[in-house]
């Protein structure tokens, strides 16, 4: 089940007198219990964050104009932290950087918590951001390294299951602790809670992870990945011009979107092998695994923007828009989380097979189809709460099918010594994504909501949706066949 690490590699670390590989050998699923932790609590705080930020925009008199910080502050902290932090797991260990984000995350709800301003929640809501950039690429990572290419995906229902029971009752739990007040502390008790989580999730990777399953003779100065700097100064660029071109009441600018064509660019290039790197990827591996994880870097960023943005849109359409209780708004997601798990669960296994691509474009063009009806629904006081449910149903099979199966077909030729920068890799373009699509789709959101009027035709930020949607839908249909070597 767990793919050996070979004579020759092998970790001498020992943990209580034994070896490594033995441990693993001997407590297989151990490990992967603790990922499993972790992802369940990235998905869960961002199902309570989204529930959540309608009642702490009112309770901290935040404007509309910073509204989308929410959710950007989140995506910059981790954005820069993951490209200073992404690689380094593959060079001190990958348990020792799970923990540091695992203990960072417990004091940044904490903090969250106890914001007594919007500029503080703002700064907390960074260090959230940084904690995930740590913990979750270890998820991704690790499961590459521990685990057969057909094992991984034989995971993913287990993976698929966290992910949408956090999806599915995360929302209910959320606006059920928030709706009964608990101890006067209103939604402050969410990111309490998330903490407690936090706190368990740091104590289950200090007892099961394995120890030196690094190897920092293989991770030196491998290119781009290994030189964050440009990176982290080409992010708070573009973050910043973002926020500098939609200073106005519109909150949009055309050149808006030539900035965020940037990142295609350069990862096309590297796709293309035409981007020049100082050294090889890894003479080694597949020459493909640099071409594949490019494709999934793309793939990740229209689908952050576009998904992260949709669910958003969701939450403020039902408790400021209809007028529900983040209770109600929270049980009404319900489908979606049920749609996300179900789709993992039947669909997620296709990726061993030769057309398992078209899983992932398929995905996209659900998400495309059941977006603009669950707007459209969601908006017209005519039509009853009910009739979203089955939308949002098919909107989270959309999710499922391809943000579950992202990253085992981008990392399929990943060698292992890589794991750890290739998922760092993956999740800066997930945030990336998010940072675009608080730029590009919720900040005209945010605007136009609060106009008395709406003009003819359909909205800009929904334009932009479906044209992000539809890029996902080619990037997908160009993923190599099959997705896995022919040795997997």
């Amino acid at each position: 089940m767990i793919a050996e690490f070979g004579p020759e590699s092998r970790p001498t670390g020992r943990r209580r007198g034994e070896d490594v590989g033995d441990i693993l050998r001997a407590k297989r699923y151990f490990p992967f219990a603790a990922l499993l932790l972790a992802n369940f609590m990235e998905v869960l705080n961002a199902m309570f964050v989204n529930v959540s930020m309608p009642v702490v925009a009112r309770d901290l008199h935040a404007s509309s104009h910073i509204t989308h910080w929410f959710y950007s502050s989140y995506a910059l902290g981790f954005a820069l932290t993951l490209v200073l932090t992404g690689p380094m797991a593959d060079r001190i260990g990958h348990r020792r950087v799970f923990l540091a984000g695992a203990g960072l995350y417990v004091g940044a709800s904490l903090s969250c918590a106890l914001s007594g301003g919007i500029i503080a929640f703002l700064l907390s809501r960074l260090l959230q951001g940084a904690a995930f950039a740590l913990t979750a690429p270890q998820i991704m990572g690790l499961l590459h390294i521990l685990y057969a290419p057909q094992d991984r995906v034989r995971l993913l229902p287990a993976l698929g299951f966290a992910s949408a029971s956090a999806g599915t009752f995360g929302p209910v739990v959320a606006g059920l602790l928030i709706s009964g007040n608990f101890a006067d502390l209103g939604w402050r008790v969410v990111f309490m809670v998330g903490a407690m989580i936090g706190a368990t999730a740091l104590l289950l990777g200090y007892w099961l992870l394995p120890r030196d399953t690094h190897r920092p003779e293989d991770g030196r100065d491998q290119g781009f990945l290994y030189r964050p700097m440009p990176l982290v100064i080409a992010v708070g660029a573009i973050m910043a011009m973002f926020e500098w071109l939609g200073r106005d009441t519109a909150g949009f600018h055309p050149w808006m979107m030539a900035l965020a064509a940037l990142p295609f660019l350069a990862l096309w290039r590297i796709r293309r092998g035409t981007f020049s790197l100082r050294r090889p990827w890894d003479a080694r591996s597949d020459p493909t695994a640099l071409s594949q994880l490019a494709t999934g870097a793309m793939l990740t960023i229209c689908f952050s923007a576009s998904s992260n943005s949709l669910i958003i849109i969701i939450n403020h359409i039902l408790q400021n828009g209809r007028g529900h209780s983040p209770y109600v708004s929270g049980a009404i997601q319900i489908p979606y989380g049920m749609g996300v798990f179900f789709s993992i669960l039947f669909f997620g296994r296709f990726l061993l097979k030769k057309d398992g691509r078209f899983v992932i474009a398929a995905g996209a063009a659900l998400l495309a189809l059941a977006a603009p009806l669950i707007m459209w629904a969601g908006q017209n006081p005519h039509w009853p709460v009910w009739a979203l449910l089955p939308i949002l149903g098919l909107a989270g099979m959309g999710v499922g099918m391809t943000s579950g199966c992202i990253g085992p077909a981008s990392m399929a030729r990943t060698a292992p010594a890589h794991a750890g920068a290739s998922a760092a890799a993956l999740r800066l373009g997930q945030q990336i994504g998010l940072a675009l699509g608080g730029a590009l789709i919720m900040r005209p959101y945010f605007y136009l909501s609060q106009q008395p009027a709406a003009g003819a035709g359909p909205p800009s930020y929904l334009l932009v949706l479906l044209f992000v949607l539809a890029t996902a839908v080619m990037l997908a249909a160009s993923f190599p066949r099959p997705l896995f070597p022919p040795r997997a």
